[in-house]
């Protein structure tokens, strides 16, 4: 679900409302165990990062639809002020951790690749975020996107691990 664009959302049809708050309990209990040990807590707060990242993103793009299909723009305008800009912060908290732990582990070749990934996705967030407020304000009249219906995500199992971002960070190039 990192990857899944708030508005195109190729795996929202696998979504189940409520899911991201196992996300936030795994970023409690990551947190907790990255403050009891000084050796190997910086991978237990970037894992605790990712998870922040999920809890926020996991529904986003559903909830965003849903309210733009129900003509909601108070809603839409909470969730632009509110949900997408406390996703975009929780990627930037968990893009520095991960080059932390990079860096901590590797040479820095090869960072660019994920600096990109997820500055691209941050970027994303944010274009999405000045959307939903220039269409709630009234600044434009539609949001094509969120206009279409989602196809269902053929996955070989409930669990969907889809984590090749060549081929999951748009649903437009495939």
């Amino acid at each position: 679900m990192l990857y899944s664009d708030c508005f195109l959302g190729f795996l929202d049809s696998t979504v189940k409302l409520g899911g991201g708050s196992l996300y936030v309990k795994y970023a409690d209990e990551l947190f907790k165990v990255s403050k009891k040990t000084k050796k190997y807590g910086y991978l237990f707060d970037t894992a605790a990062k990712l998870c922040r990242v999920l809890s926020d993103k996991y529904e986003l793009g559903v909830k965003t639809r849903e309210a733009y299909r129900a003509g909601d723009t108070a809603e839409l305008s909470r969730l632009a002020r509110e949900e997408y800009t406390r996703v975009e912060g929780n990627t930037r908290a968990f893009m520095r951790a991960f080059e932390k732990q990079w860096l901590k582990e590797n040479k820095p070749f090869g960072l660019e690749v994920h600096e990109y990934r997820l500055g691209g996705l941050i970027t994303r967030i944010a274009s999405c975020k000045k959307r939903l407020l220039d269409y709630a304000s009234g600044k434009i009249s539609d949001i094509p996107e969120l206009c279409e219906d989602i196809l269902p995500f053929m996955a070989e199992s409930e669990s969907t691990y889809y984590n090749d971002f060549n081929k999951n960070f748009t649903s437009n190039v495939m």
